[in-house]
């Protein structure tokens, strides 16, 4: 009979992995034990699963993660245009309204403070001032406070 092993997490570590994973799913992360890239897809407790440009999927403890670059913004977000096109006619401005492709990807429209919408790819858009720090995560004791408690 084979056993498989159990993997418990305490009820701070689901809060936390929760947290983690509502404000960097999708952003680029490195395993600096193994230097692993890849794309930030799930966490259970403190255990987070990502999957690499090849589509390989591994597993990173958050205590070994870097967060190389933030997730593609959101609606509601404040972005700016990077692409190749007429980028000196695009003011930045906030992600009002994003659709599907057919042929993957997504198109976004974004509305600029004092001018007209525009509308762009959403990968040639990125985070004017995105709110949540970058870099390695054991640096980061806060994440591991319980909302409302004071450390």
């Amino acid at each position: 009979m084979t056993t498989l092993p159990i993997s418990a997490h305490t009820q701070e570590a689901i809060t936390a992995g929760n947290a983690f994973l509502a404000r960097y799913r999708h952003a680029v992360c490195r395993n600096d034990e193994t230097g692993q890239d890849g794309v930030l897809m799930d966490a259970v407790g403190t255990h987070l699963y990502l999957r690499d440009a090849s589509g390989f999927e591994f597993d990173c403890y958050m205590e070994y993660l870097v967060v190389v670059s933030p997730p593609p913004p959101v609606s509601g977000a404040y972005v700016r245009y990077v692409g190749t096109d007429d980028s000196t006619r695009r003011s930045p401005g906030q992600l009002m309204e994003m659709w599907a492709l057919r042929g993957g990807g997504a198109m976004a429209t974004v509305q600029p403070p004092a001018t007209g919408a525009w509308f762009a790819l959403l990968s040639d858009l990125v985070w004017t001032n995105f709110p949540h720090p970058m870099g390695h995560v054991a640096n980061w004791a806060e994440l591991f406070c319980v909302e409302g408690e004071a450390s």
